[in-house]
């Protein structure tokens, strides 16, 4: 590597990292904190302007909800050819301060286009800052109200009784466990009901038949787009119509939780010889690394990103697997790998990166109040920013 190319990489700033995390750590929420969803996209919009990117915003609006949503991009260098698109989401789940899910992804995109914009000629990339990955709104406001109309929380939307919060924790588990194994999760909430229902009230089982028919609705493939990563499907279908050519996509949702003690990191049941590791210890289930996941289109780009990773300058930890699958395949194996905001880029067979801790599989702090920036590893950030940057130097 170039002197120059090392400069580059030790511009990027921690510090910087921590502050865009600090400033924007809160709910942004739709129902309930829609001014700091908005105040959100107003810090991102005005950073990207004052690093000199040219900023698009792309609102929108769906039936039953009076607010207007907004996806962020940020263009640099030569638009005329293929974008290097790199992706965050920026709400967040109710009541959960988000600095893991998604600020760490946040920040990395406007560290990275700060660093890049001062080459001379710097490649084209677009940053996305997406909005209602964690859900549709209506969605989100009728399982409230199931929950208000069965008093199975109160208006400070605390459990009513301690059987309802274990009653949540089995049902939740329940729909999880149908999803990782190809199933709908309605279908695991009809798992559950089946299972307990001469445990509970009528007044019970109608609460928990009215969430299965919130979730019915839904195949493993529709949920996504559908109940959630509302954003990224709409924009990734106005950039097709527009034209817009990809020359490779990396999506990057909660990669701040590092784990360095063994037994801290459960592995979903993945074939062994799909995996390819780089400083990870993976006989002792340490959760050090960042997860690399590319589907049957990504081969180069996720092989490419693997050796970047091994470099010195760089020198991520990583566990990385190839599903050698397509996006509908994927839908009725491996649906946890669908998660986030490169399943629309997967739909359309273009080529995208999954980087992710494993979320809730590593910290049980995932969608709750305890997601702060206080318990992130910014040098694992760091060396995501420079993974990324010299991907992007070489595409």
């Amino acid at each position: 590597m170039t002197e120059k190319f090392h400069e580059l990489l030790d511009q990027i700033d921690k510090e910087r990292i921590y502050q865009h995390i600090r400033i924007l750590e809160g709910p942004r929420f739709p129902l309930d904190t829609m001014d700091k969803l908005n105040e959100a996209a107003s810090y991102i919009r005005d950073e990207l302007a004052k690093y000199g990117a040219r900023v698009v915003t792309h609102g929108f609006i769906l039936d039953g909800v009076p607010e207007t949503f907004e996806n962020i991009e940020a263009h640099i260098g030569d638009e005329s050819q293929p974008a290097f698109c790199i992706c965050s989401h920026y709400d967040s789940v109710e009541f959960c301060p988000g600095a893991n899910d998604n600020l760490t992804a946040v920040a990395i995109c406007l560290e990275v286009i700060r660093i890049l914009i001062q080459l001379p000629n710097p490649p084209h990339v677009i940053a996305n800052f997406f909005t209602l990955e964690e859900g549709h709104p209506v969605f989100w406001k009728k399982l409230r109200e199931l929950d208000l109309k069965y008093s199975i929380v109160n208006q400070d939307f605390q459990f009513t009784k301690v059987k309802y919060i274990e009653q949540y924790r089995t049902y939740v588990q329940m729909m999880i466990h149908a999803r990782d194994t190809g199933r709908t999760l309605h279908e695991g909430l009809q798992d559950f009901i089946k299972k307990f229902k001469d445990s509970m009230s009528k007044e019970e089982l109608d609460y928990y038949r009215g969430i299965y028919e919130l979730y019915k609705p839904y195949s493993t493939e529709t949920h996504f787009g559908e109940a959630c990563l509302i954003g990224s499907s709409l924009w990734v279908e106005k950039a097709l119509d527009l034209g817009l050519k990809f020359s490779a996509v990396i999506n990057y949702d909660t990669v701040g939780i590092i784990k360095n003690s063994k037994h801290t990191q459960p592995f979903p049941p993945i074939p062994r010889f799909l995996l390819r590791t780089h400083k990870t210890k993976f006989k002792d289930h340490t959760g050090n690394f960042t997860c690399v996941i590319g589907d049957k289109n990504t081969k180069k780009l996720y092989n490419d990103f693997l050796k970047v990773g091994k470099e010195e300058s760089v020198d991520l930890p990583y566990i990385g697997f190839l599903l050698p699958m397509s996006f509908s395949k994927i839908a009725k194996v491996f649906p946890a790998a669908l998660l986030s905001d490169h399943t629309p880029f997967w739909k359309h067979d273009i080529p995208a990166l999954f980087l992710t801790d494993t979320a809730y599989l590593r910290w049980d702090g995932y969608h709750t109040k305890s997601d702060e920036a206080k318990y992130l590893d910014y040098e694992i950030l760091a060396k995501i920013c420079k993974a990324t940057i010299a991907m992007i130097l070489r595409t």
